[in-house]
């Protein structure tokens, strides 16, 4: 992979719209990306609401608060998330709480206990971090592609149920809910695929 411009990439850590830029303590794998993706985001200090995704059958209340949903014994590539939460008028949300539910590496969701589940808070930035498997695809007649459940929630803002989607998939264009709109950045580096998004939230 070509080597990043590094004046480029110092353009767009900073972020129009005042809101400043993402440290690269934040995201140490690939801050360029996740970076660029809220530059697009927040344009004279506004920013368009993330969209919302059905939910789906298979979320469970009362998953636990950690970073890490990795289940001992499951192979997988390792996959890390993180980005950050603001609302419309690209503020930092503090204290927002991601609930996520997948399907394990080969398309099946354990709806019984909360392997592969997990919530995280966001940090005073608004940024949040978690480590998972990827997820595998599943369905016959009905697609759907690798992707994500998240549910957001933050006080004084509307709760967002979404899904997040990985770019270059072959099953992206048979997918009936994809949407180009909610894909991850992903950078391949040496501790796995590391996937960036920022949500927006709009008031409650």
């Amino acid at each position: 992979m070509r080597a990043p411009d590094v004046n480029l990439n110092r353009r767009r850590l900073l972020i129009r719209g005042g809101i400043g830029a993402l440290g690269a303590s934040a995201l140490p794998l690939a801050p360029w990306l996740a970076a660029a993706q809220q530059e697009e985001l927040c344009v004279n200090g506004k920013a368009e609401r993330t969209a919302k995704q059905t939910a789906g059958p298979f979320h469970l209340s009362g998953a636990p608060l950690r970073d890490d949903f990795r289940v001992d014994g499951m192979h997988g590539e390792d996959l890390t998330v993180r980005g950050q939460v603001l609302d419309v008028a690209c503020r930092p949300v503090a204290g927002a709480v991601l609930d996520v539910w997948q399907a394990d590496p080969t398309g099946v969701y354990d709806t019984k206990s909360f392997q592969l589940r997990g919530k995280v808070e966001s940090d005073a930035e608004g940024r949040y971090q978690f480590l998972t498997l990827k997820p595998g695809a599943y369905g016959s007649g009905f697609v759907r592609t690798p992707h994500l459940h998240v549910r957001v929630q933050a006080a004084g803002l509307r709760e967002l149920t979404t899904q997040l989607y990985f770019p270059e998939e072959e099953l992206n264009a048979q997918d009936a809910l994809f949407r180009p709109d909610l894909l991850m950045s992903i950078y391949k580096g040496y501790a796995g695929l590391s996937g960036t998004f920022n949500f927006v939230l709009e008031p409650a």
